[in-house]
């Protein structure tokens, strides 16, 4: 399954007639609509009723909506994050968190665990509901902007309420689907492990599905011009038009199973398990390659630094492909940092969080337990690590 928080076959070249087909139908047995309620909620809010008709969801742009916060995958925020550190409480999921938490425009969390269950948390640690999967949840759900939240799982992609009950499955080809990506009209971009990506309207119908040449695991992610960006395991960096159309398409040396990113400028970065970083132009051309001698996952700093993790701590590289500098931590880093407003990266090693300034220097450090889990930033600065024991943590002021 694709996740930001891990890593990234051989390529044989093949006219770009072959590279990938169009199909209008066939990713999946169709959409049904379903008013299935959690199963446990807390106990400060009343249980859903199935026979009643689905509860509005929360509108407004979500603070942290994706995979990587926004549909560019970049894992910047618009908030600066917090000057200090101090822990404001933390929540116990059942099992671990592999996947990064999406955070709605109230402020709610919502996350998947090891434990087969998907957790709504309110912004002050109490649990608002919980649900259910049959299966454990290992890519991050997505939220649109009308509150709607989107989950692969079970074999489908399904469609929430923000009480959590469903307004729709759709059921997918592949045993496995990516975290999925929202676009500004409302499709839902997923990839499968049936070698395809898939756009579903807001209704939960198949609007149409793209053929690689192996698993999708890799999230979308979106050019301002509606361009969709993924990698395969058939090692190829992959450009789609709206309409499900090829642009074109990069050969790496090995799979792409972790998100592509688009800068400011349109350039479109992406990792391979070859162990190198790549920068393409926004026709698919190779601009620069850095390599990294191992995983390579990234994110991008307002100015569009690329802060790469490795395997000892964080790189910075500029825009070209030039080191600025590094910082080494204690520990491997096993998950993507997080950025904010004003460029001082976030990221954990081991059970200690780090703030480090667009310099390399050290703002401040603090333990965390699990903090080598996800880290994302919500409204005023709160920067939440979700841990990989299970525990959630909130850190602010």
């Amino acid at each position: 399954m694709s996740k930001r928080i891990s890593s990234r076959l051989g390529f044989v070249a093949i006219p770009l007639l072959l590279a990938g087909t169009l199909c209008l139908g066939g990713c999946s047995n169709g959409a049904t609509v379903s008013s299935d309620s959690p199963e446990s909620v807390s106990a400060t809010a009343p249980a859903p009723v199935a026979s009643a008709p689905p509860a509005p969801s929360a509108q407004g742009t979500p603070i942290w909506g994706v995979d990587g916060g926004d549909a560019q995958h970049t894992g910047r925020s618009s908030q600066k994050g917090v000057a200090a550190k101090s822990l404001k409480w933390s929540y116990v999921v059942d099992g671990v968190v592999d996947a990064c938490p999406v955070i709605g425009s109230d402020g709610v969390l919502y996350l998947g665990s090891s434990g087969e269950k998907l957790y709504a948390v309110n912004p002050d640690g109490s649990l608002k509901w919980s649900m259910p999967t049959t299966a454990r949840l290992d890519s991050s759900p997505a939220l649109g902007s009308d509150g709607t939240l989107y989950v692969c799982s079970d074999k489908a992609v399904r469609a929430l309420n923000s009480d959590g009950s469903e307004k729709w499955s759709y059921a997918t080809a592949g045993g496995g689907a990516s975290s999925p990506v929202i676009g500004p009209d409302g499709t839902i971009y997923y990839g499968d492990s049936n070698k395809r990506l898939c756009a579903l309207n807001p209704d939960g119908t198949l609007k149409w599905s793209f053929a690689a040449q192996a698993g999708v695991y890799s999230a979308p992610a979106l050019g301002s011009d509606g361009t969709i960006y993924f990698g395969s395991g058939d090692s190829n960096v992959y450009a789609v038009t709206s309409d499900g159309s090829l642009k074109w398409s990069y050969a790496t040396g090995d799979m792409v199973d972790s998100a592509p990113t688009v800068g400011s400028d349109g350039t479109v970065y992406v990792g391979s398990r070859d162990k190198r970083f790549y920068a393409l132009s926004r026709k698919g051309k190779l601009k620069w390659s850095y390599y990294s001698g191992g995983d390579v996952s990234f994110v991008l700093g307002p100015d569009d630094t690329i802060y790469l993790r490795d395997a000892g701590g964080i790189r910075a590289l500029s825009r070209s492909g030039e080191l600025k500098w590094r910082y080494d931590t204690t520990y491997a880093l096993s998950s993507l940092p997080a950025v904010g407003s004003n460029g001082t990266v976030y990221t954990g090693s081991g059970s200690t969080l780090y703030a480090i300034k667009p310099s390399g220097r050290l703002k401040w450090s603090m333990a965390v337990e699990g903090a080598s889990g996800a880290v994302v930033i919500g409204a005023g600065g709160t920067v939440y690590v979700a841990g990989t024991g299970g525990k959630l943590s909130a850190i602010g002021k």
